[in-house]
């Protein structure tokens, strides 16, 4: 699927086809205006109202829904939402993009995921955790964000899966250097999957 700006042009050098109203869809304006839309129209019409939501997201769709999640948090995204991956190409400030405390802040710190643009195999622990305030890993892409979601959309699933299976689940902070190498990120992965079946095996006992 092409963006709008990525449609064929009459030449190399030519200019993008003009976006006027009649291009744009009332409530899905903006990346901002969908997500307000999906969570106050969208979801409340087709769902019940306990439905439980997992919700991953990318590029300027991910901004929007931590900024919408934040803003609205305790005002009823909280009883519904369960579990947050974004795909970004960088870093946030947390302070900034997701609040200084609350409990939205908690949340993100145990039950989200960022998958970031990086050379590195796709589900390798990356630092940024200090940054994002939730776990970091690679997305398995480091070209363009748009490409994050079908590469690395399985991870986000099996990471709700896992928080759907083990009741009361949380992350592990991963407090991961930038200058430690890549076998450190390994024994990681190894010491996660390890503390994650000891989970299920609680769970199931």
């Amino acid at each position: 699927m092409m963006t709008w700006y990525a449609l064929p042009r009459k030449t190399a050098v030519g200019q993008a086809m003009e976006i006027t109203e009649k291009n744009r869809v009332p409530g899905h304006r903006d990346p901002g205006e969908h997500i307000a839309t999906l969570f106050e129209d969208v979801i409340p019409r087709a769902c019940k109202e306990d439905v439980k939501i997992d919700i991953a997201a990318i590029g300027d769709g991910a901004t929007q829904a931590v900024e919408y999640l934040r803003d609205h948090w305790e005002g009823g995204c909280e009883r519904n939402v369960v579990a947050m991956a974004v795909g970004v190409g960088y870093t946030w400030s947390v302070e900034y993009m997701v609040g200084e405390e609350g409990r939205f802040r908690m949340f993100w710190g145990a039950r989200a995921r960022a998958y970031i643009q990086s050379d590195e195999p796709l589900d390798t622990p990356l630092a940024g955790r200090k940054e994002m305030g939730c776990n970091c890993f690679s997305a398995g892409e480091s070209g363009v964000v748009e490409l994050i979601m079908p590469t690395a959309y399985k991870s986000m699933l099996q990471f709700f899966q896992l928080v759907d299976d083990v009741k009361g689940y949380c992350e592990v902070p991963a407090a991961i250097e930038e200058t430690e190498e890549l076998e450190d990120a390994e024994d990681l992965v190894e010491g996660q999957k390890e503390a994650e079946e000891g989970q299920g095996a609680g769970k199931e006992s």
